[in-house]
């Protein structure tokens, strides 16, 4: 059976949350995919698409609904990914505007899948942030103060974010921080953990595609606002109109 081939750039959020369209198109027709990585669409990857490539493969060969993902070297596609970037600033969900342009029932199933368990990470809270999309309005810092800090850890290949967070989030003991190997280990964290908390980032979208609980604050991206209405397993701090 033939491939259906997608087109897509980064960053590499976007790229794990579009992959729910891919599984979606697969269940729907039968056909895996083939998807090309092109720096020139969407957002650039933060270390261009080569070491995304790189990176990804080891998640990308357990997904059963894709056959490959390529560098872009002019080849014909099917699908462009990254259409649903022009409808970023509007009023619909990301849901939405990925069900309207796509017409699948984006989210509803859980796509990154044949992801390994630790029992380790059972009982524990997830914080992730990136200072780009800090969560700290008040009801995020209230949040925070709510967790077992005792079972809670700041995952990251960023110390910085770590030293940001402890100095901007007042909380009466010190989180420990865990610096993961790879993004494949990132993967087995969350899909092992307890909940993830944190900004909208990387990290949290590998949460979202394993449908694992997750919490970050509601205002953080216009897109991301109704997303509990499709995905239930997300759940957002306090709103309160600003924006991170």
């Amino acid at each position: 059976m033939s491939c259906i081939n997608y087109i897509t750039g980064g960053r590499l959020g976007d790229f794990f949350q579009q992959l729910s369209v891919v599984y979606e198109y697969y269940l729907k027709t039968g056909k895996k995919g083939i998807i090309y990585l092109d720096d020139t669409l969407g957002d650039k990857f933060r270390f261009g698409a080569a070491k995304a490539l790189e990176d990804i493969r080891e998640i990308i060969a357990l997904q059963p609904y894709i056959k490959d993902v390529r560098l872009h070297n002019g080849e014909q596609f099917d699908v462009d990914l990254t259409l649903w970037r022009a409808h970023i600033f509007r009023s619909n969900s990301y849901s939405e505007v990925m069900e309207a342009i796509y017409k699948v029932e984006y989210g509803k199933r859980k796509w990154l899948l044949n992801i390994p368990i630790d029992t380790r990470w059972s009982d524990i809270t997830v914080i992730n942030t990136v200072d780009y999309r800090f969560p700290n309005r008040k009801s995020d810092i209230a949040f925070f103060n709510t967790l077992d800090l005792s079972k809670t850890i700041f995952v990251s290949f960023s110390e910085e974010q770590y030293n940001i967070f402890v100095m901007n989030i007042p909380l009466p003991i010190q989180i420990p921080f865990y610096r993961p190997a790879d993004l494949m280990e990132v993967c087995i964290i969350l899909n092992s953990c307890k909940l993830m908390a944190g900004s909208l980032s990387a990290f949290m979208t590998f949460a979202t595609a394993l449908h694992k609980d997750c919490v970050y604050p509601a205002d953080t991206v216009n897109l991301m606002y109704n997303m509990d209405k499709h995905m239930p397993m997300i759940k957002y701090t306090t709103p309160d109109g600003s924006k991170n």
